[in-house]
């Protein structure tokens, strides 16, 4: 049979497209009403398919997705259905959608139950965000994961724009997009264009030094890259950094300018957390610069990263009016990599550390 006229083009398989010839009803009369059936239900699948409204998972078949979309939750139940009607309306490729609760306390496993079949639901004890995005991929068998915060929102057309570019380029290791921040206030505002992407170590040097950014929802990664890297369990503050940093320094990168997800800001994010970022210290870095990970030039650059993550420090410090350890943290920093000393806004920062603290009113 002509390829091009095949009633289901997905079947790439030569024995699953044997097997659909053989199940046509014309083909053999030896079995019409059981032929007839599977007919019927390969057909049905791959229409489904094709509209991206097969979850692989749940109605009994054994094909992988092209996609997983892994949404970590704790105690998002007020968000967390935005992330999964979201995950299940997006359209194009076929996908699966695994939510993994954190130890939550309060109505998320009965919100995420309503879901019943239409996702995976796992439960575990509390351990840490790392730890949940980690057990999704353990049950994982997209080709490509794309990882969704329970408090954001994946836009119709990301899989499509991913798809996109994983056919034109099939080993890519990961592809991500612009987004859309949403504020308190619930006002749109676009985000940042990323540049066009180049080799891996100059991608990797330019994501440390924050020319551009990478955040949940916006990327799709290819699987067999976390037989290698993993989600740092016990890192509390840039976990996802550390993921995709190590992702683009073993691997190639594209990225589009469509906007593929929208980021909901509101007072409990935990980036707000100043606390959590200093508690965390610079276990971030550690997990990033993993000598059995990165190669040795990306090992080079963490003397530049380092006293960059030093200098966030010192500054969450400073607003949090701890003046001593904000000192502490900027000598740190310039003695990683002194020319950082010679930008004016570290130095003055540097220099308020000596001031006595305000009043107030």
């Amino acid at each position: 049979m002509d390829p091009a006229v095949h009633p289901c083009p997905g079947l790439r398989s030569f024995w699953v497209r044997r097997l659909f010839d053989r199940s046509r009803p014309e083909k053999n009369s030896s079995c019409p009403v059981l032929q007839k059936r599977l007919f019927s239900q390969l057909v049905k699948f791959h229409t489904l398919q094709d509209l991206g409204d097969v979850n692989c998972t749940h109605s009994g078949m054994t094909m992988a997705p092209s996609f997983t979309i892994v949404i970590p939750t704790y105690n998002y139940g007020r968000y967390v259905t935005r992330a999964i009607d979201s995950a299940l309306a997006a359209t194009g490729p076929s996908r699966e959608v695994i939510v993994v609760d954190d130890g939550s306390t309060d109505d998320t496993a009965d919100v995420v139950r309503r879901y019943a079949e239409r996702i995976v639901f796992e439960r575990q004890t509390n351990q840490g965000v790392s730890a949940a995005r980690n057990r999704g991929l353990e049950l994982a068998r997209g080709r490509y994961i794309v990882c969704l915060d329970a408090d954001d929102k994946l836009l119709p057309n990301a899989l499509d724009v991913f798809q996109q570019q994983i056919d034109l380029a099939p080993d890519l290791g990961i592809v991500f997009g612009s987004y859309i921040a949403v504020d308190e206030d619930g006002r749109p505002v676009p985000g940042r264009v990323p540049p066009r992407m180049g080799e891996p170590l100059s991608n990797f040097h330019h994501y440390l030094m924050h020319r551009f950014t990478i955040g949940n929802g916006r990327a799709a990664i290819r699987r067999s890259l976390f037989e290698t890297i993993r989600y740092p369990v016990g890192v509390t503050h840039g976990e996802d950094l550390v993921v995709f940093g190590q992702v683009l320094a073993l691997s190639q990168a594209v990225s589009v300018a469509t906007p593929v997800s929208e980021c909901f800001d509101h007072g409990s994010r935990a980036r707000r957390n100043f606390e959590r970022f200093l508690d965390n210290g610079t276990r971030t870095i550690d997990a990033l610069f993993n000598p059995d990970i990165l190669p040795p030039e990306a090992m080079e650059l963490r003397p530049v990263f380092q006293s960059r993550w030093l200098l966030e420090l010192a500054r969450a410090a400073l607003k949090l009016g701890r003046t001593a350890e904000s000192r502490r943290l900027f000598h740190d920093a310039f003695a990683c990599h002194w020319h950082t000393a010679l930008d004016a806004r570290h130095l003055s920062r540097y220099l308020r550390t000596y001031l006595p603290p305000r009043k107030a009113a």
